[in-house]
C-alpha cells in the first residue's frame, strides 16, 4: 500500500536504534542506508532515460543492500552479545537468503512473498530484542 516507504522508515528506525544502543561499535548503517535508497531511486529513474545506466545503478543498489543488511545484522548481534539479552532470533543466514532471493525474484510473486516473510522475521526479531532489553519496540 505504501510502496515500501513504511517498511523503509521502520528499517531506518531499527538500524539507527541498534547503533544508538551500542555507541562503542562504529556503524556505517546510515551511510549505507542513504546510498542504498539513492541508488535504488536513481536506478528506477534512469531506466526511463537510459536503460544501461538504470541497470548498472540497480546492480549497485542490490550490492549496497547486501552490505546494509550485513551491517544491521552485525549491529544486532553485537547488541545481543553486549547486553546479554536472551531471546531467540532468526539467524542472519535466513535473513540473507530471503532478502537476496526475494530481491532477485521480485519481478515474480514468489520474490515479493520472500521479501515480506523476511521483513516479518526482521521486525519480529526487533520486537523480541526490545522486549528482552525491557524497552518498547521502536
Amino acid at each position: 500500500v505504501t510502496f515500501g516507504i513504511y517498511g523503509l522508515v521502520k528499517f531506518f528506525q531499527c538500524g539507527t536504534a541498534y547503533a544508538r544502543l551500542l555507541p562503542s561499535r562504529p556503524s556505517s548503517f546510515e551511510r549505507l542506508f542513504w546510498l542504498y535508497l539513492g541508488l535504488g531511486l536513481g536506478g528506477a529513474a534512469a531506466n526511463f532515460v537510459f536503460h544501461p545506466l538504470g541497470l548498472l545503478l540497480g546492480v549497485a543498489s542490490f550490492v549496497t543492500g547486501i552490505l546494509l543488511l550485513n551491517e544491521v545484522l552485525a549491529s544486532r548481534e553485537a547488541l545481543v552479545a553486549a547486553s546479554g539479552a536472551r531471546c531467540e532470533l532468526t539467524g542472519a543466514a535466513t535473513h540473507k537468503v530471503l532478502w537476496i532471493g526475494g530481491s532477485l525474484l521480485a519481478v515474480v510473486f514468489v520474490g515479493l512473498v520472500a521479501l515480506v516473510v523476511q521483513a516479518v522475521f526482521f521486525f519480529g526479531d526487533h520486537d523480541k530484542l526490545a522486549g528482552a532489553l525491557g524497552a518498547r519496540p521502536a
